[in-house]
C-alpha cells in the first residue's frame, strides 16, 4: 500500500525478484536450491515471493501484469561462478569447510564433463496505479 501511495497516479511500480527457488532444476542435483533457499530464509527473506507478488499487488487494487523469464545457466557460468556459489553457502555456515571442497570438486568434474544443467525461472511484473 505504501508503494501505492507514493507512486504518481498512471505510474508504474516494477517489482523484480530473485529465481523461484521452488523451481529450480538442477541436474546433477547437488542441492544448491535448497540451500540458496535456507540462506534467505536465515536473512528474513522469502525465496517464494516471486510468486506471490501478482496476488499481493492486485490485492491492493494495482493493474498487474507478471511474466515469467526462463533461464539456462550457460557452460561458461557454470565454470566461472559454481565456485562462488558453493563458497556463498559455506559463508552463511551452512555446509563445512570438508563439505565446500568436495562439492567444488564434484561439480567442476561434472561442468567439465559438460553433464551440468542449471535451469531457474523468475517472475518480474509490471504494476499500474
Amino acid at each position: 500500500m505504501e508503494l501505492k501511495r507514493v507512486c504518481k497516479n498512471g505510474g508504474y511500480i516494477v517489482a523484480l525478484t530473485e529465481p523461484d527457488y521452488q523451481g529450480w532444476i538442477e541436474n546433477p542435483d547437488f542441492g544448491l536450491s535448497k540451500y540458496h533457499k535456507e540462506t534467505i530464509e536465515k536473512q528474513g527473506g522469502d525465496p517464494l515471493i516471486g510468486r506471490k507478488l501478482l496476488s499481493i499487488f492486485s490485492s491492493g487494487g494495482l493493474e498487474t501484469t507478471i511474466h515469467i523469464n526462463s533461464r539456462i545457466w550457460s557452460q561458461s557460468e557454470l565454470e566461472g561462478c559454481i565456485e562462488k556459489e558453493w563458497n556463498n553457502i559455506y559463508a552463511e555456515g551452512l555446509i563445512s569447510e570438508e563439505e565446500l571442497k568436495s562439492k567444488i570438486e564434484e561439480e567442476k568434474k561434472i561442468i567439465a564433463e559438460k553433464l551440468k544443467l542449471l535451469f531457474y525461472q523468475y517472475l518480474p511484473l509490471l504494476v499500474k496505479k
